[in-house]
C-alpha cells in the first residue's frame, strides 16, 4: 500500500476548481471543496441509510469512554455526573443540529450536495485576518481525534493481553524500557512475558506489564491486524463492521448490567466511597464525561455519505440518547457493585482475578469487547482524519492515511503503561472537547444567521426562485422536499430553472471556494458547460473554467433594509409597483437581507 499511495500522489496534478466535481481523462483524480485534487474513491458515496446511520452514529458516542463511567461515579458522586452526562446529551445534539445547519448554509449546499467537512467549514469562517483561527481549530481538531485513537488502541491491547494470559497463561512483549530486567536481551531492551502472577495483582494498574514499561505486546499487535485495515477503507465500506460491532455492543451493556444486579447494589453501603451521592474528587468527572459526547465533530461526515431522506435530528437524537442510557447504566450499576476508588477501569476491574461476584461469562465479555466495540470505531476516527486532512488539502493521500491510521499507534506505545489511558482522557476532554464540539458549532450557526447563502437559480443570484433565509431550519424528513421558512419571488417572464448567458467582456460576480465571490471578466463563451473568466484578484488563476451555476451579474446597485420594508409595505397596499434596477431586477430579489 505503502507502493501504491506513492505512485497515486505522484500522478496527482493541480485542477482548477469550476464548482463541480470533475474527473481528468489521464489522471483518475477528482478536485474537493476546498479546490484539493484527490485521487477518485478518497471519500464515500451516499451510501449510508437510517438504521445503519443509527447505528454509526451510538458506536461514535460509545467507546473507549464507556468502561471508565463506573471510576468516574465512584470518585464525583452518582448525582453531579448523571446531571452532567444528561445535560451533555442534550447539548451535544444541539450542538450537532447547528453545526449541519451552518454546513447547510454554505454556498451550493442547501440539499447537502457537497462534501463539506468540520475543518471545511471552519476554513471558510476564518479568513484573512482570522486564518489564525482556523490553524488553531484544525489543531485542536487533530489533538481530539489523535487521542480518541490513541485510547481506543491503549483499551483495546491491555484488554487483549489480559485476555491471553487468562487463555494460556501468559502474553509476551518487546519491551524498550523497563525498571525491571528483560527476560530476554541486554538490560531492560529485549522480550519479556508476563503471567497469572502479574495479572492477578492489586488491580491499580490496567497493563498487565506494569506501570513503567514500554513494550510492543501480542495484545497490541493482534489488535493492528485487524483494526489498521480497516482504516484504509471509506466511511461506508464500514458500514457492515458497524453494524456487528452496535449488536454486540448492546448484548455486552445489557448483560454488564444483569451480572451488576446479580453481584448485588450497594447503594447505602458502610462504606460511602462504592457510589456516594457527592464524591470528594471531582477531578475526572468533566474531562472524562465530555470525553465521551466528542462524537459532534464526526457528524458531517457522516451527512455527506447518508442517504438522501435520512432524518438528520432523529437519527443525531435517537442515538445520542441510547449512548447516554449506556453510559448511565453502565457508570451506576459497576460502581454500585464493585469498588473503583483505586480508579480503574471496568474491564481492567471485570478480568482481575481479585474481584469477586463476576462469572465466567461476564469475564468473556469483557475480552469480547475491545474487539467488538473498541476496535472497530478506530477505523472510524481514522477515516475522519483522513477526510478533514484530504478536503483542506492539508496532504496527500499517503500521508492523510498516515497521520490517521498509523501515527495513533506509534503514540500508543508511549502511553500504554499503568494508568495513562485515564489520564489521557482526562486532560483531552478539558483542552479539546468543549471548544470543537459546543463553542465552534455554536458560533458557526451565529455567524450563519447573519447572511442567506442563495441558491443559483433562474436569475443568477439576482433574482433567485428560493432565497434561504437565517429562519430556515434543516429539512429533516428528505432533502429534495420543499423547504419550509422560504421567501419566494415569481416573475412570469423568467424561465424555470435557467440560468443567463453571458457573453465575451462581461463584467461578473464568480464564486471562489474560500474566497466567495470575486469580481472577474468573460472571456470565453458557453464551452463544455464552463464559461472561461479572468481575474484580477489573486485567488483566482489568470484564466479559470467556471459552470454557469457559480456567475452572477456584477451587482450594481445596493439597497437599504428600509427601503425594501417600504417598498413591500407600499406594493401590498396597492399604490406602487414593484421598482426594479436597471437591468430589469427586483430590489427585493437582490437583497433579500439587505446585505
Amino acid at each position: 500500500q505503502f507502493l501504491y499511495f506513492i505512485e497515486k500522489m505522484s500522478e496527482s496534478s493541480r485542477s482548477t476548481y469550476n464548482g463541480t466535481e470533475r474527473t481528468e481523462t489521464d489522471v483518475q483524480t477528482v478536485v474537493t471543496y476546498s479546490e484539493a485534487v484527490v485521487p477518485v474513491g478518497s471519500f464515500g458515496e451516499k451510501t449510508i441509510g437510517m438504521v445503519s446511520g443509527f447505528m454509526l452514529l451510538v458506536n461514535n458516542v460509545t467507546g473507549p469512554g464507556l468502561v471508565t463511567m463506573p471510576a468516574v461515579n465512584s470518585s464525583g458522586g452518582w448525582l453531579l455526573s448523571s446531571l452532567l452526562l444528561f445535560t451533555c446529551w442534550v447539548a451535544s445534539a444541539i450542538s450537532s443540529t447547528m453545526l449541519l445547519e451552518a454546513i447547510k448554509k454554505m454556498p451550493g449546499n442547501s440539499k447537502f450536495e457537497q462534501r463539506i467537512e468540520f475543518t471545511t467549514l471552519a476554513k471558510h469562517h476564518f479568513q484573512g485576518k482570522l486564518k489564525w483561527l482556523y490553524v488553531i481549530t484544525l489543531a485542536i481538531f487533530l489533538m481530539s481525534f489523535l487521542t480518541t485513537l490513541v485510547a481506543s488502541v491503549i483499551e483495546s491491547a491491555q484488554t487483549m493481553d489480559s485476555a491471553l494470559i487468562e487463555i494460556f497463561g501468559k502474553s509476551c512483549a518487546f519491551q524498550f524500557h523497563n525498571d525491571e530486567k528483560a527476560d530476554v536481551g541486554t538490560g531492560s531492551f529485549g522480550f519479556v512475558c508476563v503471567g497469572d502472577e502479574s495479572h492477578s495483582g492489586s488491580g491499580t494498574v490496567d497493563s498487565p506489564f506494569g506501570d513503567s514499561a514500554y513494550v510492543i505486546s501480542i495484545g497490541y499487535i493482534l489488535v493492528l491486524m485487524v483494526a489498521l485495515p480497516l482504516g484504509y477503507w471509506n466511511l461506508d465500506d464500514n458500514i457492515w463492521v458497524q453494524n456487528f460491532a452496535f449488536c454486540g455492543l448492546c448484548f455486552i451493556v445489557f448483560e454488564w448490567t444483569i451480572q451488576c444486579f446479580v453481584k448485588g447494589l450497594h447503594f447505602h453501603d458502610s462504606e460511602p466511597t462504592n457510589l456516594p451521592v457527592v464524591g470528594s474528587d471531582l477531578s475526572s468527572v468533566f474531562g472524562t464525561i465530555l470525553f465521551n459526547y466528542a462524537f459532534v465533530t464526526t457528524i458531517p461526515s457522516w451527512c455527506n455519505e447518508k442517504k438522501v431522506g435520512v432524518s438528520i435530528s432523529k437519527s443525531i437524537w435517537c442515538s445520542s440518547f441510547l449512548g447516554t442510557i449506556m453510559f448511565f447504566c453502565t457508570g451506576i450499576f459497576a460502581a454500585a457493585a464493585w469498588d473503583f476508588s483505586d480508579g480503574t477501569d471496568l474491564l481492567a476491574k471485570l478480568t482481575d482475578k481479585n474481584t469477586s461476584g463476576v462469572a465466567e461469562f461476564t469475564k468473556v465479555l469483557a475480552y469480547a469487547f475491545p474487539i467488538i466495540a473498541l476496535v472497530t470505531s478506530i477505523p472510524i476516527f481514522s477515516i475522519i482524519v483522513r477526510y478533514n486532512l484530504l478536503e483542506n488539502n492539508i496532504c496527500g493521500k499517503f500521508w492523510a492515511n498516515f497521520w490517521g491510521a498509523l501515527f495513533p499507534w506509534f503514540a500508543a506505545i508511549a502511553l500504554y503503561a499503568g494508568n495513562a489511558l485515564n489520564y489521557t482522557v482526562n486532560w483531552a476532554g478539558l483542552l479539546t472537547i468543549v471548544p470543537l464540539n459546543f463553542i465552534l458549532p455554536a458560533w458557526f450557526y451565529i455567524q450563519s444567521l447573519d447572511y442567506s447563502f442563495e441558491e443559483p437559480e433562474a436569475e443568477g443570484l439576482l433574482n433567485t426562485k428560493n432565497i434561504y433565509t437565517s429562519s430556515h431550519n434543516i429539512n429533516d424528513d428528505d432533502e429534495n422536499s420543499p423547504s419550509r421558512n422560504v421567501v419566494t419571488h415569481d416573475d412570469d417572464d423568467d424561465e424555470e430553472n435557467a440560468y443567463p448567458e453571458y457573453s465575451i467582456g462581461d463584467e461578473v460576480d464568480a464564486w471562489v471556494p474560500g474566497h466567495q465571490w470575486v469580481p472577474c471578466t468573460v472571456t470565453s463563451g458557453l464551452l463544455d458547460g464552463c464559461y472561461t473568466i479572468e481575474s484580477d484578484d489573486p485567488n483566482v488563476n489568470e484564466r479559470t473554467d467556471v459552470a454557469p451555476s457559480n456567475i452572477r451579474a456584477r451587482k450594481m446597485e445596493e439597497y437599504s433594509p428600509r427601503e425594501i420594508q417600504e417598498e413591500e409595505a407600499s406594493e401590498k397596499n396597492g399604490r406602487i409597483q414593484p421598482q426594479r434596477d436597471s437591468r430589469g431586477r427586483s430590489k427585493r430579489g437582490i437583497y433579500q437581507t439587505g446585505r
